[in-house]
């Protein structure tokens, strides 16, 4: 592309409303500016800098809002590329001289600037959007309802990007900067592109082989398609399978071909994701719906360099057309570059590849996969302190705080594990408030923890009995094993070498019931009922049995009495022995 073919588009900038000074403008070596649905738009200003001085000159400081426009003879006012600030500024020196480069974002870098851990309540995905946009200063665009509301949307020491990203990843909707204003919306349809292009076609948007395109590859693939995608959880309150399924299909492309006519010429599997912890049916649907597009909007890809226009941006539906099939039809892109060297003119080097994010970011994170966004990820398990034991829902659940964490987040309300649990039976112990624990999470997700155990520390010890002769230090083995409630209640099982034991005791009452019969036997010696105060034996319905080869019963003062009678059999021989003995 030469200049003579595009002699009237030009690029210029304006700095906090003003535009660039002629002087400085003429300097301008280059203008660069990248757009992507997956990462803020970004813009690159070179300056030949002789005297060093193009920074004072143009006010042109970290901070700065900057503006670019192209003006051609279709664009007559001034279109706009980007609007953004500038977030760092450059100095080059080489042998060709002296070069001062200006570089920004959109708006939307704002959202990468902080790591944050708090906890969105009773809000949707959209009014997190929503939320997280107005503090970050955004100009609010189009924020298409996402109605679920959600009772706790964990945000664990991540970028605000990163959650939007995460959370528009679980629904299928797109997140970025369009026009200066804020959107967290549903992805654009390839559909409202324009018919391709032909010989005549002056549209932009129409990308026509041998007319205004200036290099072009595009493919059509079968490579990772598949006809249906999977995705499974689990629902604790119904204790059931979650199962969402979705046939493979994509907004991104229409050009003749399908992602699941591409999979059934070969053996055409299922892909299956397991690996995000959903609870209920809706999450698992909407995410299917988003893996089978994250899947099948690879089926097609284009990229190529075309004569510059503005309207060719990240997210623009276009047409490619006189390619013949399977290739013609409409796209939409991913990402442009829009190029301008005043002495070679204006291009924009344009990709449509789907949704995943190919952008080194994207590779490094592992958004650049197909699964659905994971966020807030950690492998192994930690401490927790519990700060509430009132499940409103009786699911026997607590919530958390994690002091190496944040002071101030508290988590949702996380199982519990108790030994031998399940339907009816099971050893129900739940932590108490300020109790340290041992925490693990579902799939990895902090925003998921259970509570595995307690754990003892420097503060909270298990005190006595629990470590009266626990160890036996000759034969190096635990001699007692005890469970000791809050207010004292325990039962201590000794292993000791002067025998075994079970104990158990109470600082209050001990009560034992059962529907039948009551069985204690002592195999071998003795048992023996001791008490400061009265002993009471009560049948209510039955009678009263005591035997033995020989009974004492002795007292400071003894009564028999019988309501009906009282019998006295002393077989061969009876004897009432008293100073005065009265029979009446």
């Amino acid at each position: 592309m030469t200049a003579q073919e595009q002699p009237t588009n030009q690029f210029k900038v304006e700095v906090d409303g003003s535009p660039l000074g002629d002087d400085v403008a003429a300097t301008m070596l280059s203008a660069v500016v990248e757009t992507s649905i997956n990462l803020p738009d970004a813009f690159m200003l070179t300056f030949r800098d002789q005297h060093r001085d193009v920074l004072e000159r143009g006010n042109l400081k970290v901070g700065a809002v900057v503006i670019i426009r192209v003006f051609s003879a279709e664009h007559t006012g001034g279109a706009k590329v980007v609007e953004g600030e500038i977030t760092a500024v450059e100095m080059e020196v080489e042998t060709q001289g002296t070069f001062t480069i200006v570089r920004g974002f959109d708006r939307t870098h704002r959202l990468h600037r902080r790591r944050t851990t708090t906890a969105h309540r009773d809000m949707s995905y959209s009014d997190v959007a929503r939320k997280l946009a107005g503090d970050a200063g955004l100009n609010i665009g189009t924020i298409d309802s996402t109605r679920q509301i959600r009772k706790h949307i964990a945000q664990i020491n991540s970028t605000d990007w990163a959650l939007l990203k995460s959370l528009a990843g679980e629904v299928g909707y797109d997140v970025g900067i369009v026009d200066g204003k804020f959107n967290f919306r549903k992805p654009p349809k390839a559909s409202n592109g324009p018919a391709g292009g032909t010989t005549s076609s002056t549209d932009p948007l129409q990308l026509s082989v041998g007319v205004n395109l200036i290099r072009c590859r595009a493919t059509i693939s079968a490579a990772d398609q598949v006809k249906t995608v999977e995705v499974r959880g689990w629902n604790p309150e119904t204790k059931e399978s979650l199962v969402g399924e979705k046939s493979a299909g994509t907004v991104s492309v229409q050009n003749g071909s399908s992602a699941d006519q591409l999979a059934d010429l070969f053996a055409s599997e299922r892909r299956v994701s397991v690996d995000v912890p959903y609870s209920n049916q809706s999450e698992v649907d909407a995410a299917a719906a988003s893996l089978a597009e994250c899947v099948a909007s690879t089926f097609a890809e284009l990229e190529g360099v075309t004569r510059g226009d503005p309207r060719l941006r990240a997210g623009a539906s276009v047409s490619l057309g006189l390619a013949k099939p399977p290739f013609d039809g409409k796209y939409v892109l991913t990402t442009a570059r829009h190029t301008w060297v005043p002495d070679e003119g204006y291009l924009v080097t344009f990709e449509a590849s789907g949704s995943r994010d190919r952008s080194i970011h994207g590779l490094i994170s592992g958004s650049g996969d197909d699964a659905p966004s994971r966020r807030g990820l950690m492998g192994g398990v930690t401490i927790g302190v519990v700060t509430d034991v009132q499940d409103p829902d009786n699911r026997f659940r607590v919530k958390l705080r994690f002091p190496w964490l944040d002071d101030n987040y508290e988590s949702d309300w996380a199982r519990t594990a108790h030994s031998g649990a399940g339907a009816k039976r099971g050893w129900l112990v739940l932590p108490e408030v300020g109790d340290e624990v041992l925490v693990a999470f579902q799939h990895g997700d902090l925003g998921r923890p259970f509570v595995i155990g307690g754990l003892y520390n420097g503060v909270d010890e298990p005190g006595s009995p629990a470590t009266e002769q626990l160890f036996d230090g000759t034969a190096g083995k635990v001699n007692r094993r005890t469970f000791v409630s809050r207010l004292g209640h325990r039962l201590v099982f000794v292993d000791d070498s002067n025998g075994p034991a079970v104990e158990f005791g109470s600082e209050g009452e001990m009560a034992v019931s059962a529907e039948k019969a009551i069985t204690v036997t002592s195999s071998k010696n003795g048992i023996k009922v001791e008490a400061k105060q009265d002993v009471t034996i009560t049948s209510t319905s039955g009678d009263v049995k005591i035997s033995g080869k020989n009974v004492e019963i002795e007292g400071t003062k003894v009564s028999v009495s019988g309501s009906a009678g009282v019998t006295i059999d002393g077989g061969p021989d009876a004897s009432i022995k008293g100073s005065v003995v009265n029979i009446n």
